[in-house]
């Protein structure tokens, strides 16, 4: 009968607590006999591949695993030393615990909502950092990019993987697949952006989330890592997004719309109805906070975002008459 397969990052898990429990340290041997994931019948050859990923995933993971020699120089086994992996205690300053929970808010409504409320309550029982829903109070955060982009882009940057995906430039007719070494996530200027090493332009591009299609796939491991020392925030070069940014003249009702007046500087008072001239660096923004304001709010123009939010309010209808037949 064949052995129960065990996944990935059970069998990490695995890894982890038997180098922790362990008063000495663990051998190669009796790792691949005794640790659930690692397969005997597969061969020595197999089980070095694998064990040697498996640790590398680990320190890249801060998990300080120690290889121990024995008198002769040679490799005795493996430990993880309690003291090195154990965290001092949490200590935050009055601004640290303010972004943090400002950086809870911005998941809420999302697919990680529930991720994002059980890490701030740890945080919160283990400080005196204050709740997250009172610290934001009169300020909801949400992010503009899909939920799926996002989250797919976050998986293969923990996996240390390549990707490729569908782009929409700025001056572009039509989407085209673009093939990426990604290095990190950044949110700026009310977008999210991914940063990396782009083969079919063979240089460092930053590409916003909004333009990006919904496909993610992964494309092989990483060839180009972000040198040592890398400011991802410093790649996204203002001058590479000016396409993006959009100016345009919308019609408030009373006591409405508040993301949206928030980008004028026209003078309008929160209570009274009238027209604004807003400006965005991200589209996307303009989009999501026009939707989200409902009837509040009307795009007068440019005719261009004003059909892109009648096209966004008839993918909503056709959504909830698709859930409602």
């Amino acid at each position: 009968m064949a052995a129960p397969r065990i996944d990935r990052t059970e069998r990490l898990l695995n890894l982890v607590f038997a180098l922790m429990g362990s008063g000495q340290p663990v051998s190669r041997a009796s790792i691949a006999a005794s640790i659930p994931g690692y397969d005997p019948s597969a061969g020595q050859a197999a089980f070095e591949r694998m064990f040697e990923r498996d640790k590398d995933e680990l320190r890249g993971l801060g998990i300080p695993i120690r290889t121990v020699l024995d008198v002769n120089g040679d490799v005795s086994g493996y430990t993880i030393d309690r003291d090195d992996y154990a965290l001092p205690d949490l200590h935050f300053t009055a601004a640290e615990k303010s972004v943090l929970s400002l950086a809870a808010s911005a998941w809420q409504g999302a697919l990680l909502k529930s991720s994002a409320t059980s890490g701030i309550r740890k945080i919160e029982s283990d400080s005196d950092i204050p709740a997250h829903g009172d610290a934001a109070a009169g300020f909801v955060a949400y992010v503009n990019a899909p939920d799926v982009t996002l989250l797919a882009l976050l998986g293969q940057l923990r996996a240390r993987r390549s990707v490729c995906f569908d782009y929409q430039a700025p001056a572009a007719d039509a989407p085209q697949e673009r093939h990426v070494d990604p290095w990190g996530l950044i949110a700026q200027d009310g977008g999210w952006y991914l940063v990396g090493y782009d083969h079919d332009r063979q240089a460092t591009r930053a590409f916003r989330l909004s333009r990006m299609g919904s496909d993610v796939r992964e494309h092989g491991e990483i060839r180009q890592p972000a040198p040592p020392g890398t400011d991802l925030r410093a790649l996204i070069d203002p001058s590479t997004r000016s396409g993006d940014r959009v100016s345009a003249r919308v019609r408030v009702s009373p006591g409405g719309a508040a993301a949206v007046r928030r980008m004028s500087n026209d003078e309008l008072a929160h209570d009274s109805a009238g027209e604004l001239n807003i400006d965005s660096a991200d589209p996307a923004t303009v989009l999501s906070a026009a939707l989200f304001a409902g009837s509040g709010v009307e795009i007068l123009e440019p005719v261009e975002l004003r059909r892109e939010i009648v096209v966004a309010l008839e993918r909503i209808r056709d959504s909830h008459d698709k859930a409602l037949a």
